[in-house]
């Protein structure tokens, strides 16, 4: 009989313990599944700064939140705002931006004269890019010059970021990638290549370009010697024709 007995509560206990152990079971898998759902939301970027917030000559702050399902992001592996003047583009600037906690990343920068200026926010996090742009009106702008432009408004225009690799030396292969967008989505299935060519030479070489995915492109470039190199990124896509030209020093 005490034998008897042994057996049943070695048979409770057992069951107990699987028992545990499938709803442990369970609630790792609800909480991987609840993870594999968050990584492929959509990567959010809101540039908060007003349209007119900025003087010219005086500095201001502008300011991104960066969230994916409403959860802040503060992992981003780069933030770069792209600054030119309308209709100055070949002259843009990029600038790193400085992480400030609760998914928000700042740059203080200074707009030196009055005229209209275009800002792109560059995101790059959790293996996803999106580059939402913006108009900021400084100082006293014509109405001519301010009309038929939306403030943050992409239009139809087609944005090209092209992302230097970490590291980049004379004869070494380097991946290089280029993000497109166009109507604030990413551009894809488009044939996109890479001019390069020595400055002051006559020699230009071609590289295409490889599809991955959400807009990304990429492409191993490899520079034969040290010096400065003209880069330009070629567009194709239907109708759409775009590039966009880059100068690189190859140290």
């Amino acid at each position: 009989m005490v034998i008897k007995l042994k057996w049943i509560v070695a048979v409770v206990v057992l069951t107990v313990l699987v028992a545990c152990g499938n709803e442990s079971t369970s609630d790792q898998e609800a909480e991987g599944d609840q993870g594999n759902e968050a990584a492929l939301l959509p990567l959010e970027v809101e540039i908060l700064t007003a349209s007119d917030a900025f003087k010219p000559g005086e500095p201001g702050e502008i300011e991104v939140l960066v969230t994916q399902g409403g959860e802040q992001v503060n992992d981003a592996d780069e933030v770069v705002f792209e600054i030119w003047k309308q209709g100055h583009e070949d002259e843009s600037e990029n600038f790193d931006a400085e992480h400030a906690g609760e998914g928000r990343y700042t740059l203080t920068h200074t707009f030196d004269e009055d005229g209209i200026y275009e800002v792109i926010a560059h995101v790059t996090a959790r293996d996803m890019h999106t580059m939402p742009k913006k108009e900021f009106i400084v100082g006293d702008v014509e109405a001519g010059d301010e009309s038929g432009h939306g403030h943050g408004e992409h239009g139809d225009a087609l944005v090209i970021h092209l992302m230097e690799p970490e590291t980049l030396a004379a004869g070494e292969g380097a991946e290089w990638a280029v993000h497109l967008e166009k109507d604030g989505a990413p551009l894809s299935e488009a044939e996109v290549k890479v001019e390069f060519w020595k400055t002051g030479e006559e020699k230009h070489e071609f590289v295409d370009m490889t599809e991955g995915q959400n807009g990304k492109y990429t492409a191993e470039l490899a520079f034969a010697e040290p010096g400065e190199y003209q880069l330009t990124v070629h567009v194709e896509k239907g109708e759409l024709h775009e590039h966009k030209e880059e100068v690189v020093n190859v140290p």
